[in-house]
């Protein structure tokens, strides 16, 4: 009876030993694992990727399915500037800034609003961080605005336009004074 007891014992705990040998195997291989996984990201997932939502892969099957030569072109537009490339873009000209984008605007899409109008609203963005902009400066580049309308900040200057993918996106630019207060970007 008494060594039954013990002999039951020593099994529970053997048991023991082994199934905390077990979890600390499984912990380690977790570990391992997530460790290979972040760095197999950063392969996989840097330059050059680009991860589509379902809504957005079921918007690009179809304009695959049915072939539109339009849409194929905004796609093509809208992966290259998604995974770090830029499509219309040489290191020479990438450098020139605000002046290059608008004359791209105007020799492909002036007087319509795309891509490039879209690039041309960043690059004013960043320009506007950089130095004050006026009014005029902002008209110059983007011309008149659809819609112009009051608000608490002051007078604030709507632009619509299609960007890639087709999507729509809004951009206002809020002034005082004649001076740029802000430059916003929407995308719906």
């Amino acid at each position: 009876m008494m060594f039954r007891f013990l002999a039951s014992r020593r099994l529970r705990l053997i048991g023991l030993i082994i199934l905390l040998g077990i979890l600390g195997l499984s912990v380690w291989l977790n570990v391992s694992a997530h460790v290979k996984g972040l760095r197999m990201n950063k392969v996989l997932f840097g330059k050059g990727s680009v991860i589509l939502t379902p809504p957005v892969t079921d918007r690009l099957l179809s304009d695959l399915k049915v072939g539109d030569k339009a849409a194929l072109e905004r796609w093509h537009a809208y992966l290259f500037i998604s995974a770090g490339y830029d499509s219309n873009y040489n290191a020479s000209l990438a450098s020139s800034g605000l002046k290059q984008t608008f004359a791209l605007y105007e020799a492909h899409e002036r007087p319509g609003r795309s891509n490039f109008f879209n690039r041309l609203v960043y690059d004013l963005r960043a320009e506007h961080q950089r130095k004050p902009l006026s009014k005029q400066v902002v008209l110059s580049f983007l011309g008149q605005p659809d819609a112009t309308i009051q608000g608490p900040d002051g007078e604030m200057m709507q632009y619509q336009y299609s960007c890639s993918g087709g999507r729509n996106c809004f951009s206002s630019v809020v002034v005082t004074n004649d001076v740029v207060l802000r430059i916003d970007i929407y995308v719906r």
